[in-house]
């Protein structure tokens, strides 16, 4: 291939199109000694004997055109325009239709935008010149993403009235993968590890190199940095080669020169600087030793620390130069930082522009006040930081407009964009156990304008349904306390089947207050009522023992027996959060503490206290892979016995993927009651289910990977990760069941062990909602588990 670009680059063409009969003669001149004349007859089919026509000559055109595009053979080319193809100029003719056939990795707007710089357009003339400007600009831009087989053909179809259409068809081709990469000069590092600083690999493949003139450039600039931060401040490239291989492999070969190392003397700042700053500046650089070895990335963070500080205290425009004095033979750098501070600003005005709905004085509530005190950068950002969290703008800028009428006087100004604050939301979903579930909800945010917010959700499936009503002022108590009021309704339903060992109605009111105490941190506390109405109950041991402990066991004897339950409790907790996203995070966490405590005329005395952390890690710089974990600890404790109610359940936000909700934990144990009052267990394990416990432990493990699969603009929207779930849920610090009856039933505390699950999960922000795909193979479990390997839902969103 290489020995045919250069064939093909030193021919000249001549001819005589005027006549009907057409030869094309190639003339070898002062080229002989550069390639074979074996090759060139051989790549031309022994042309100079052949009769063409004008098809063949348009064919021959496009074959050297898609060569000759390197500007050194640019008088080769115009010998090619002035004697073969000089009659075509003659008659430009108008483009009416542009198509595009075969580009697949770039976008036909980047297609667009290559042709309008060659001044080719709907509606303009077109000749060659134009041609041979874009398919060289094209031709580059494929060889910078190493892309040295693609092909471009042009087709031109004359229509009526001297209008053409122009067919530009692409052949791509492959990317040249990296075979080999060898540097040379390299004394104190080894080669290994100076390669690895390559960011070559491909996302489709970590064992691929595809080759890229940008993907080289970052590669080399890394290696640079490297080594200046490592001391050594004379290091240069010598030298790099590039070989292309017929298999389309590339062999790069680098010699570099290390130099020696050299470490920091002394840094200094020089300008006029006041002398309470320039103690607060060499503060900045107490952590930077002297004789300590250089390292520039170092001193790009001190000149950062440095304009940070100046621009807080409103010198927003500070001019600063870092200047070396490199001493070669003792081996030492100095320092020296050129300041010139600039004008100082003091912030006149704080502007909201694009909030139509939502009342200023919402916004100020979020923002720092910086009035007639010097401006602050960092509070800025601050302010457009909370703007951001509040969930009322799609999109938030902040910018300062300085105000020529004064000498020192700015206004800061926030501009938003509001997103579409009354939310609807419908989804179904569907398992073996439930059934069909669906589910809805209503959403008004910024209710009057004054940033409060109201929520009415419901579920329904075959054994339950649910409303929740929730409201939340953010500034409830001195803009700064926000209030949460949620009202629940819940009825399960067991239907006479062994899904549910009992019907419950609960009414529960949750009021709470929550004290910001940090911009990350909040602490909540409040009070919870809660009526829990219980019929319909089937004999079961876990009942039985919550009911003799509240001295009422004789209730299974009645018919038609009923129990209402009344709690009160004392609720408190504390969250923070760092997420950089609400759906798809990629870095920070996410930890979140509650306790709940029953106080005054409660009928059950209880505590009930859990821990929840998530935590995502990037794992490289362009956050592709991101190693998620998630960590639940729950416990709770009773003087009597744990209400059954409130045990924790393996289903919804605690479910481990591969395994049924409300599979795992503790199974149920029934009983027939005997004409004189005994109890009798029932052994028959095909209707025992999980009844919750009191303690609960789970950990999720995913590493979250590139999206393989999915063009670059979907790759926002989808996720893509492998799991490993774990986790159990058991009873601790209870009389066992065994104990309890003095019988000998089955020892179902067995089936509380740990339980592991591996697979994928794929989620996807669809048109229709989010949507959760998983398929898991249960690695540990017990005999009485139900299992569900593959897993989904769906939800629509308006």
């Amino acid at each position: 291939m290489k020995m045919k670009i250069i064939l093909i680059l030193l021919l000249i063409c001549t001819g005589n199109p005027s006549k009907n009969n057409v030869f094309l003669n190639i003339n070898l001149k002062n080229y002989l000694k550069q390639i074979k004349k074996q090759i060139i007859s051989s790549t031309f089919f022994h042309l100079p004997s052949q009769k063409i026509d004008e098809n063949r000559i348009r064919k021959l055109k496009d074959i050297v055109y898609n060569l000759f595009y390197i500007k050194k053979n640019s008088s080769v080319l115009k010998t090619y325009e002035n004697q073969f193809f000089s009659p075509s100029r003659q008659n430009e003719s108008t483009i009416k239709i542009i198509n595009f056939r075969g580009n697949k990795l770039l976008s036909a707007k980047v297609l667009k935008e290559k042709l309008e710089q060659c001044n080719i357009e709907v509606d303009q003339k077109l000749n060659e010149k134009k041609l041979y400007c874009f398919k060289k600009n094209l031709y580059q831009l494929y060889y910078f993403l190493g892309r040295y087989d693609a092909k471009i053909s042009v087709r031109i179809k004359s229509l009526s009235n001297r209008y053409i259409s122009l067919d530009l068809i692409l052949d791509e081709g492959n990317q040249f993968k990296i075979s080999q990469i060898r540097i040379f000069g390299n004394k104190h590092f080894r080669t290994e590890k100076l390669i690895n600083l390559f960011s070559l690999r491909s996302i489709e493949s970590s064992n691929v190199l595809k080759y890229g003139e940008d993907r080289l450039n970052l590669g080399l600039k890394e290696l640079r940095s490297f080594y200046m931060n490592h001391g050594y401040v004379r290091f240069r490239i010598d030298h790099i080669w590039i070989n292309l291989t017929e298999n389309k492999s590339v062999h790069i070969n680098i010699r570099i020169n290390e130099g020696e190392q050299y470490r920091l003397n002394k840094i200094e700042f020089r300008g006029k600087i006041d002398d309470a700053y320039l103690q607060k500046l060499n503060g900045l650089i107490n952590d930077t030793k002297n004789q300590s070895i250089f390292r520039e990335r170092k001193i790009g963070e001190i000149q950062k620390k440095i304009e940070r500080f100046l621009c807080s205290l409103g010198y927003i425009n500070p001019f600063i130069r870092t200047d070396y004095k490199i001493d070669d033979i003792k081996k030492i750098i100095q320092i020296f930082f050129d300041i010139d501070m600039g004008k100082q600003y003091l912030v006149k005005e704080i502007k909201f522009f694009g909030n139509l709905s939502i009342q200023d004085k919402v916004l100020r509530r979020k923002v720092p006040k910086m009035e007639d005190k010097p401006i602050d950068i960092n509070l800025i950002r601050a302010g457009q930081f909370n703007l951001e969290r509040t969930g009322f703008f799609e999109k938030v800028n902040c910018s300062i407009e300085i105000l020529p009428k004064f000498q020192n006087k700015v206004n800061v100004i926030y501009q938003v964009k509001e997103v579409y604050l009354n939310l609807i939301s419908m989804g179904i979903g569907m398992n073996k156990e439930n059934g069909i579930n669906l589910y809805g909800s209503m959403q008004k945010k910024n209710w009057f304008g004054l940033g409060n917010s109201v929520n009415l959700k419901g579920v329904k499936n075959d054994y339950s349904k649910l409303i929740h009503l929730s409201f939340f002022n953010p500034k409830y108590i001195r803009n700064k306390v926000g209030l949460h009021s949620k009202v629940l309704y819940n009825h399960l339903f067991s239907k006479d089947s062994n899904l549910l060992l009992y019907d419950n109605i609960t009414f529960n009111l949750n009021t709470f207050l929550g004290f910001p105490i940090t911009k990350k941190d909040v602490f909540n506390i409040g009070l919870e009522i809660t009526k829990n109405f219980v019929s319909n109950m089937k004999p079961e041991v876990h009942l039985l023992k919550y009911f003799k402990s509240m001295e009422n066991q004789n209730i299974f004897l009645k018919k038609d027996a009923h129990y209402e339950i009344k709690d009160i409790s004392l609720n408190f907790s504390w969250n923070r959060e760092d997420l950089d996203d609400k759906i798809f995070p990629k870095s920070g966490k996410k930890i979140s503490v509650s306790s709940k405590l029953s106080i005054f005329n409660s009928n059950s005395r209880y505590f009930k206290s859990i821990l929840d952390i998530k935590n995502y890690f990037p794992i490289d710089l362009r956050k592709n892979w991101i190693f998620f974990f998630r960590t639940i600890i729950g416990y709770g404790n009773s003087k009597r016995h744990f209400p059954f109610y409130e045990n924790f359940h393996s289903s919804e936000d605690h479910l481990i993927r591969g395994f049924q909700s409300d599979s795992i934990g503790p199974k149920s144990v029934l009983f027939q009651i005997g004409k004189d009052g005994s109890f009798h267990p029932q052994l028959d394990l095909d209707v025992q289910r999980s009844i919750g416990g009191n303690f609960i432990i789970m950990n999720f493990l995913e590493l979250i990977i590139p999206n393989l699969f999915f063009f670059e603009k979907y790759q926002e929207n989808v996720r893509t990760s492998f799991f490993i779930d774990s986790g159990t849920i058991r009873e601790v610090g209870k009389q066992k069941i065994s104990e309890f009856l003095g019988k000998k039933i089955p020892d179902y505390e067995k089936t509380s062990g740990l339980r592991v699950s591996t697979g994928f999960v794929l989620r996807w922000i669809s048109p229709i909602g989010l949507i959760n795909f998983s398929y898991a193979i249960p690695v540990k479990y017990f005999q009485q588990d139900k299992l569900e390997k593959f897993q989904f839902n769906i939800g629509r969103v308006w």
